[in-house]
């Protein structure tokens, strides 16, 4: 997020938004150059210093920050939705991300009472990135790469989750409750960089409740009873029930998932074999039933006699009960 802006530099940007909107795609790096200098000036940097190629190509990526966000139909970024919760990484922002606390001492050293400390650090990670062999760069790019499909490492996960998981868990109850009106109860447990367990915990009535306060209500939160961390798997219907039927109006019901088929005690061969047969405590199968002993039959025998070999003759399904339909 770029830094607040002081008032002579905002009402500089206030003056260049009508231009900003008027000016096509294709022209707007130069007016953006244009303005990044202006701000550059009003920062009191001068022209020529150390390092000032670095706070135009900065000041112009605040400048756009800032003309795009007041050119949004939708200004309320709040109820947008995550299009994905894994950051997008480059291969910048990894080296940023393990070399924080390098970054960190470099600026202290350098601008201990810069007036934007955001500003001063975005500079020297740009500065310390572009000091980097190429080979180093195509390192941290590849990196970059596997982060975004797996994940960054594990030793690292326990600095996301303290960074990352309490917005992420918001945005999961935000998302799930404005398109399905789910509620939902998230409960993370993780060990931090010393394997010490740490916990964490957000909720939908969290996220409710942010809002109505917003507005001047005030809503129960789940945590609210003194009761809520006792038996929450076995309670769960009463547990959300209650809270989701004074804010949403509307009972719940369990679509819990469906048990599997009751597995079937088949007798078996000298060699361990299954026999199949078709009755069950002396009854003839139903054609459900007989479907579902079928295809633990198939199952088992296949991985008895070992992948791609043919059954047996002797071990083959009676034919009384393919013949009779029963068989899937």
């Amino acid at each position: 997020m770029p830094p607040k802006l002081p008032d002579a530099e905002t009402r500089y940007l206030e003056e260049r938004l009508p231009d900003f909107r008027r000016t096509g795609k294709n022209d707007r790096t130069p007016f953006l150059e244009a303005c990044a200098k202006r701000l550059v000036t009003l920062q009191g940097i001068p022209e020529g210093c150390i390092g000032y190629d670095l706070h135009i190509k900065h000041f112009v990526q605040i400048a756009w920050t800032w003309f795009n966000n007041r050119i949004q139909k939708n200004k309320d970024r709040a109820t947008r939705l995550p299009i994905r919760i894994n950051r997008s990484w480059t291969g910048e922002r990894v080296f940023e991300f393990m070399k924080n606390s390098d970054i960190r001492e470099a600026v202290r050293e350098d601008e201990p009472n810069h007036q934007h400390h955001i500003v001063a650090w975005n500079l020297m990670r740009r500065s310390l990135w572009e000091d980097l062999e190429e080979d180093e760069r195509e390192d941290y790019a590849a990196l970059a790469t596997q982060w975004n499909r797996n994940g960054p490492d594990v030793k690292l996960q326990p600095r996301m989750a303290a960074r990352r998981a309490l917005g992420w868990m918001r945005s999961t109850c935000k998302m799930y409750w404005e398109q399905c009106g789910m509620a939902l109860f998230l409960y993370g447990v993780w060990p931090d960089e010393d394997g010490e367990l740490n916990t964490l915990r957000y909720d939908t009535s969290d996220y409710v409740a942010e809002l109505a306060g917003k507005d001047g209500r005030k809503l129960p939160r789940f945590t609210a009873r003194p009761d809520w961390e006792k038996n929450i798997r076995a309670a769960a219907e009463q547990f959300f029930g209650e809270w989701y039927s004074l804010v949403a109006g509307t009972s719940v019901r369990d679509h819990s998932a469906r048990k599997g088929p009751v597995e079937f005690q088949f007798a078996r061969y000298d060699d361990g074999t299954p026999i199949l047969t078709d009755t069950e405590d002396g009854k003839p199968f139903t054609v459900e039933r007989a479907q579902e002993v079928l295809r633990q039959y198939i199952r088992i025998n296949y991985r008895h006699t070992g992948q791609g070999r043919a059954m047996e003759s002797d071990c083959a399904a009676p034919g009384s009960l393919l013949r009779n339909g029963h068989a899937a």
